[in-house]
């Protein structure tokens, strides 16, 4: 599925995406990437190499396609309006912003938008923290 997709790599991040979403791209990677340093930074982590996909999907019908069979993560179909974003272990789903008005209840400003990037970052170390104790 995600064979037509472009890819761009920033450390350990590798993100995926189509069509509208390369404008957005260098400044998601970026809000990514400095991300991932700080909380690696923070939790003592800077030698681990906690490797994470995102992957920017063009539509809902895209985003609950991947979600079930990349990501292969159970879940409702469709997803529901209100969700752009999924995190599940290290994979960061997210829906473009450019679908957010036909597919989406959600409008995030440009700060919004940036500070979902870094919460679900976050979430990623959360669970690799997580798999640790176990």
């Amino acid at each position: 599925m995600l064979d037509a997709y472009s890819i761009i790599k920033r450390g350990n991040i590798t993100l995926h995406y189509v069509g509208l979403d390369r404008m957005i791209v260098a400044d998601t990677i970026e809000v990514l990437n400095n991300a991932y340093n700080t909380l690696a930074e923070h939790h003592g982590l800077q030698d681990k190499k906690i490797m994470v996909r995102v992957i920017i999907t063009p539509s809902r019908k895209d985003y609950d396609s991947i979600l079930s069979k990349e990501v292969n993560l159970p879940m409702e179909v469709p997803t529901k309006k209100s969700e752009v974003l999924r995190v599940h272990i290290n994979n960061i789903l997210l829906l473009s912003t450019f679908a957010y008005g036909p597919e989406s209840t959600v409008e995030f400003t440009r700060e919004e938008y940036y500070k979902s990037l870094i919460e679900s970052m976050n979430k990623v170390f959360e669970n690799f923290l997580a798999i640790q104790l176990f």
